[in-house]
């Protein structure tokens, strides 16, 4: 601001722009601008006097006067023209109704203008969507980018400080679909994703079925190796060689170890008897039956045959569950494979301890001739029944079974044979 004239209620001010007269009044302020009249273009206005019918101006040039009675207030707003249209650097006709745009195009630029020969102070205000909101900008050139597919109308409208908003100049564009995006598109992908979501589940469900009913299928298998092993268990040699025994001491008429070998055979039986229907058996159901058939063998053998049985104290006997039937043949094995070859006889120890918090591990240990030694020095082809069908049996388990039964079996050293059996404490 260079100057300031104060003339009843109106104000009068000099700018580098040109000259503004305020009118103040109780209900409305209005602004009016002569920056375009005469020698007024010029900004060249030094000083300024208003009386009641004429204003004088002072410039470089010389005095500029004019009736102020006689100025009208210019209210009309700027119309505005589009002067190009640039769409991926083609330039698109002006006057067309409408334009149809590929998915590929997107990009559009607008540019425009407005006419005031009495201010150059013009702002601008655009939209695409006739329900958007309006933004405002001095800039003559508009560029959209990355538009989404849809139908657009691009509005731009002017004004002055001294005016309204001049009805708005109206481009009308329609950006097509990509196909992926079109309503066939989407349905028939619908469509192919809901019967994929069938085929699935049908699948799952049937695999599901053809699961449940192997897993059944292994279970009949496992009851039916059960009763084989316990066949197995009562093995024929065994019950011959007890009857033997205890016709031995009837002929001898030692009839106290005749009926200490009769009397731990019946328990034995009994035992057997007890924990063919039963697929798990306590620990302590485990022991009592080793505890019977070692003792009834070291009967039978005499101080040729030795055995100690440990256990952690940690681990509560009569909670832990095991597979039944699952120790007895490779103890058997142990004793006639490993240690009744041998003159001197020999020893089986049993540990049973925790490996870990999951794993229950049963170690089986004996000083006989080794397993590689006794299968090398086999004659002919012998197959002890009872420890295939328990290698048998606990491949099924682990297949029905999430936590799988780990065995190993290996000869210890030159000599001896060592069993490690690992036993997962929940079911």
């Amino acid at each position: 601001m260079q100057k300031l004239f104060v003339k009843g209620n109106d104000v009068w001010v000099i700018t580098n722009n040109g000259i503004n007269k305020v009118s103040l009044n109780d209900q409305k302020t209005q602004v009016e601008t002569f920056e375009f009249t005469n020698a007024l273009l010029k900004d060249d206005v030094n000083s300024l006097y208003i009386d009641d019918d004429y204003a004088y101006f002072a410039t470089n040039n010389g005095l500029v006067y004019f009736s102020i009675n006689k100025i009208k207030t210019i209210n009309e707003p700027p119309k505005v023209f589009v002067s190009s249209i640039i769409n991926n650097k083609i330039k698109l006709g002006i006057n067309a109704a409408n334009h149809t745009l590929d998915p590929s195009d997107n990009n559009i630029s607008f540019y425009y203008s407005a006419i005031d020969f009495q201010n150059r102070n013009i702002v601008y205000r655009y939209r695409l969507k006739s329900d958007a909101n309006w933004t405002e900008t001095k800039n003559r050139r508009l560029e959209f980018s990355s538009l989404e597919p849809g139908d657009y109308v691009f509005e731009i409208s002017a004004k002055t400080n001294n005016s309204d908003w001049s009805s708005p100049t109206k481009v009308n564009f329609i950006l097509k679909s990509h196909f992926w995006q079109t309503p066939w598109f989407l349905i028939i992908t619908f469509l192919l994703a809901c019967f994929i979501f069938y085929k699935v589940a049908v699948f799952v469900t049937k695999r599901r079925k053809n699961k449940e009913q192997e897993q059944l299928l292994l279970k009949n298998k496992i009851l039916m190796l059960e009763q084989r092993a316990l066949q197995a268990m009562m093995n024929p040699h065994f019950v011959f060689n007890v009857m033997n025994s205890i016709q031995h001491y009837i002929n001898t008429k030692d009839t106290t170890s005749a009926n200490k070998i009769l009397t731990g055979f019946a328990r034995l039986i009994r035992k057997n008897l007890e924990i063919c229907t039963k697929s798990f058996i306590t620990l302590e159901e485990e022991i009592e039956y080793l505890e019977l058939y070692l003792s009834l063998e070291k009967k039978r053998f005499g101080g040729k045959l030795n055995y100690t049985i440990t256990l952690n104290k940690a681990i509560d006997k009569e909670e832990t569950l095991i597979p039944s039937m699952l120790l007895q043949p490779y103890i058997e094995n142990a004793i006639w494979h490993g240690i009744m070859p041998k003159e001197e006889g020999g020893k089986i120890d049993i540990h049973i301890d925790l490996r870990g918090s999951e794993h229950l591990l049963i170690q089986i240990i004996d000083d006989g001739i080794g397993i590689d030694n006794s299968l090398r020095d086999k004659k002919g082809h012998h197959v002890s029944k009872g420890m295939d069908l328990t290698r048998e049996r606990i491949n099924l388990l682990n297949r029905v079974e999430v936590n799988p039964i780990q065995m190993d079996i290996k000869q210890n050293g030159n000599s001896g044979t060592f069993v490690s059996i690992a036993i997962p404490l929940k079911w």
